[in-house]
C-alpha cells in the first residue's frame, strides 16, 4: 500500500467513535513532518488510572512489505526521532538506522512507535519489585532522592490494554510476540525488561541500553539494583525463550553501570539453558546520551531483527 495512503487511513482510523472507552481511545492525530522528510504519525492518549496522558509517536519504513511488519515499542519516544523535541536537541534518529539496515536487508521491516514519557518518568519506569525488595532505609533514601513510587504496573497495563490493540487494530503489524519487541534506554532499560518478563504473550525481546541498574543518580551502591537483578533471574523460565539484550558505555552515569551488569551477566549465563538469546556488549568510549546510544544502536537492531 502506499505509505502517503497508509497514513491517511491511519488517521482516519484513529478517530474515536462514540462506542469506544474515553480512556482507551487517542484524543487527537496528527502528521509531523520531521528533519529528513519523513512523517510521524502523533497519536495523543489520555490519562489512564492515575498515570498521565502522553503522546505516541508512529514511524512507518519507507521499505515495502508484503506481509506484516515487525513492531519496535521505544520508551522515551520524544528522544527517539527527531531532534526538534529531544532532549537537549539530540535524538536517537532511530528511523534512520532503521531504515538503513531495511535498504541494506539486513533486518525485517518494521513499524517504530515511540511512547514520550511524563513528568513522572521515574516512577512509570520503575518496576514494582527493583523498588518493593529494597530494604526499607535504602526505599526512604530512594524516595527523598527521586521521590521513588512506583507506578510501572498501571504503564504495563496500559500498554497490554490499550496501546497495543489500538496499534494492531490501525497499523499493519504482525500478531506474533515473536515479531514485538521494546527498547529503552537508562530507567527505559530497566522498563522495558521488566515489560518483557510481564508481557511474554505480547513481545519477543527487549532492547535495554546503558540499564539503569542502581536506581540512584548521586551513589553507586550494588545493593540497589540486586533486587531487580534477583527478580529478572526467577523470570527465567520465561525469559530465556525470549531474546534480551542490554549494554552499557563508560562514561558519564554509564561509568555507575559495569559491576552491575557483569554480576547480571554471570548469573544469567549460569542460569540460561539459551545463551543464544541473551547478548550484553560494552562500549568505550561511550557516554549516557542520544548521541552515543544512536552510534550503537545497529547492534540491538541487528540482534533482535536480523535477517
Amino acid at each position: 500500500m502506499n505509505r502517503l495512503l497508509t497514513l491517511t487511513l491511519v488517521l482516519c482510523l484513529a478517530a474515536p467513535s462514540q462506542s469506544e472507552a474515553q480512556s482507551s481511545a487517542p484524543e487527537r492525530t496528527e502528521r509531523i513532518p520531521i528533519h529528513n522528510g519523513d512523517t510521524l504519525v502523533r497519536h495523543h492518549f489520555p490519562p489512564y488510572k492515575g498515570i498521565q496522558g502522553r503522546a505516541v509517536d508512529v514511524w512507518l519504513p519507507r521499505t515495502q512489505s508484503a506481509g506484516p511488519l515487525a513492531l519496535v515499542l521505544a520508551q522515551d519516544g520524544q528522544n527517539i526521532f527527531d531532534p526538534a523535541t529531544a532532549y537537549g536537541g539530540q535524538s536517537w534518529e532511530m528511523h534512520l538506522t532503521m531504515q538503513r539496515l531495511l535498504d541494506s536487508g539486513r533486518v525485517v521491516p518494521a513499524l517504530v512507535v515511540g511512547i514520550w514519557n511524563s513528568s513522572d518518568r521515574f516512577n512509570e519506569y520503575l518496576p514494582m519489585p527493583a523498588y518493593q525488595g529494597l530494604p526499607a532505609a535504602d526505599k526512604a533514601q530512594l524516595h527523598a532522592e527521586r521521590f521513588a513510587e512506583p507506578l510501572s504496573d498501571v504503564y504495563v497495563e496500559w500498554i497490554a490494554q490499550v496501546l497495543l490493540p489500538f496499534l494492531t487494530a490501525n497499523y499493519p503489524i504482525s500478531a506474533q510476540a515473536s515479531d514485538r519487541f521494546l527498547i529503552g534506554s537508562s530507567m527505559g532499560g530497566l522498563i522495558s525488561a521488566y515489560l518483557l518478563a510481564r508481557l511474554p504473550e505480547h513481545f519477543g525481546g527487549a532492547m535495554c541500553v546503558s540499564t539503569h541498574w542502581p536506581l540512584r543518580l548521586t551513589e553507586n551502591d550494588l545493593n540497589y539494583s540486586a533486587p531487580y537483578r534477583t527478580w529478572l533471574l526467577a523470570q527465567a523460565a520465561i525469559l530465556q525463550h525470549k531474546k534480551l539484550y542490554m549494554d552499557h558505555g563508560d562514561l558519564t552515569l554509564d561509568s555507575f553501570y559495569a559491576p552491575h551488569q557483569q554480576a547480571f551477566d554471570a548469573a544469567w549465563q549460569a542460569k540460561t539453558t539459551h545463551p543464544e538469546n541473551y547478548l550484553s556488549l560494552s562500549f568505550s568510549p561511550a557516554a549516557h546520551d542520544e548521541a552515543s546510544w544512536r552510534k550503537r544502536l545497529s547492534h540491538p537492531f541487528l540482534f533482535m531483527l536480523g535477517r
